[in-house]
């Protein structure tokens, strides 16, 4: 069978991948909730989830595929040979940048913002770690799952149904770390988030790595951006 112009397989099941993501994520959530422990950047255990879309992606374009689709995911993912300098720039500063104006625009109203306690140091290594989770996580949503959802509900339709997948695979988690509140507006930024990848990814001629930039751009925001942390709740 031929395989579509987006590069993904002409296979894809989208609910076989949600519910197979859902599954692998489920003994990080149960050790997060049984161990209480905490990695860096204040992230709970259960973020070890973060290997479940990659896992449940290759797992399927396995089956269907085989080592060849293995490869040509892989190929998808990480050349960079034709992603232009200026998408890469834009696609790793964008989110970073609309949370420092968070920042800013929340100093200006006079509110007292928390740090994040990662030790400066720490940072570029954390840089490197959600650098690979996030393309971890794009193999799956970007690499396997958008294009066939676009297929069906077209882009926009499709980056806010695949936004609010993801958003609440993330809800266990951050229900761990933070509160009711922030988790709901975390969701919602999920969501916001999506979008901007997508659009990003189609700015680019629809070359997954700008998506990974994408998102690891937030996520390493994170360590020291303090419009994005909280005090930790009295214990």
């Amino acid at each position: 069978m031929a395989r579509p112009a987006d590069g993904t397989a002409p296979s894809a099941r989208p609910v076989a991948f949600v519910v197979l993501v859902v599954l692998l994520a489920v003994p990080s959530w149960v050790l997060g909730e049984m161990t209480g422990l905490v990695l860096p950047a204040n992230l709970p255990v259960s973020a070890l989830m973060v290997v479940s879309p990659f896992v449940a992606a290759v797992a399927l374009v396995a089956r269907d595929s085989g080592a060849a689709g293995v490869r040509a995911l892989f190929a998808r993912m990480v050349d960079v040979r034709e992603l232009s300098a200026g998408w890469a720039v834009a696609g790793l500063l964008v989110m970073p940048g609309v949370l420092a104006l968070a920042s800013v625009l929340q100093r200006l109203g006079g509110r007292d913002l928390p740090g994040s306690g990662v030790p400066l140091p720490l940072v570029p290594a954390l840089l490197v770690v959600f650098l690979v989770g996030a393309l971890a996580e794009q193999t799956g949503w970007t690499g396997y799952l958008q294009e066939p959802v676009r297929r069906r509900l077209g882009t926009l339709p499709a980056a806010a149904a695949v936004g609010g997948v993801w958003g609440l695979w993330h809800v266990v988690p951050y229900l761990q770390a933070n509160s009711v509140r922030w988790t709901v507006w975390q969701v919602l930024f999920t969501v916001l988030l999506r979008v901007v990848v997508v659009w990003a990814y189609d700015g680019a001629g629809r070359r997954a790595p700008v998506a990974v930039l994408v998102h690891a751009g937030p996520t390493s925001g994170t360590p020291r951006s303090p419009a994005t942390t909280r005090p930790s709740p009295p214990r």
